[in-house]
């Protein structure tokens, strides 16, 4: 079968190989089959003092519904109810991980609550740095000629706190049957990763100053 996990972790891995190949620093949550909790990654990028935070996630529809493509996502008040579902399923971690009504009515409730953060000017600082990473991506990955859908808001518990510009970037849809098995060759996540690193260093050579 296809697992989102081993998908995420390929692509991260070969995305880190050609930044380094650039000279970046990378800096990876996990390199093996291990889970950190979505306050301790962003927890890490503070304590390495990163530049550029990038979460790399795969999509699900719901029975019933079909999507497919690329997408990025910036920590902000969602874009519109879908982008809003997305982020309380990404976040049921914080309600302890389960599948119950009572766990998603509580992620629902606390993914609502980080929306009150967003009123912080300095998180509205890192959402202006965040939307510009995350348009450099969108456009180095559209020049690419991807399936692209665009890019979104939502508050992800993921990119809460984190002092640089982040994106949440989710490569497609495994409930896309076609795109599920696209994503599970190495050549597509190769096409992909190519672009997320185009991106991040137009990003990192067109914002020098937010660098230390």
């Amino acid at each position: 079968g296809i697992r989102e996990k081993d998908i995420n972790l390929r692509a991260a891995l070969r995305l880190g190989e050609m930044l380094q190949a650039y000279g970046i620093d990378v800096r990876y949550t996990r390199k093996t089959d291990v889970y950190l909790k979505l306050a301790e990654r962003t927890a890490f990028a503070n304590d390495n003092k990163a530049n550029v935070f990038v979460s790399i996630h795969c999509n699900a529809m719901p029975k019933g519904k079909a999507a497919a493509g690329l997408e990025f996502y910036i920590m902000a008040p969602p874009s519109d109810k879908d982008a809003m579902q997305l982020a309380i399923y990404e976040n049921k971690e914080i309600s302890g991980g389960a599948e119950t009504p009572q766990d998603v009515k509580r992620a629902d409730q606390k993914t609502r609550l980080l929306l009150k953060i967003l009123g912080d000017m300095q998180q509205n600082d890192k959402i202006n740095e965040s939307t510009s990473l995350t348009e450099v991506l969108h456009s180095s990955a559209n020049s690419s000629g991807l399936p692209m859908r665009k890019v979104r808001q939502a508050p992800f518990y993921v990119l809460r706190g984190a002092g640089m510009p982040s994106v949440l970037i989710e490569m497609g849809y495994l409930t896309d049957r076609a795109e599920a098995r696209k994503l599970n060759t190495a050549d597509y996540r190769e096409a992909l990763c190519r672009s997320f690193a185009k991106g991040i260093l137009t990003y990192i050579n067109e914002h020098p100053v937010t660098l230390q």
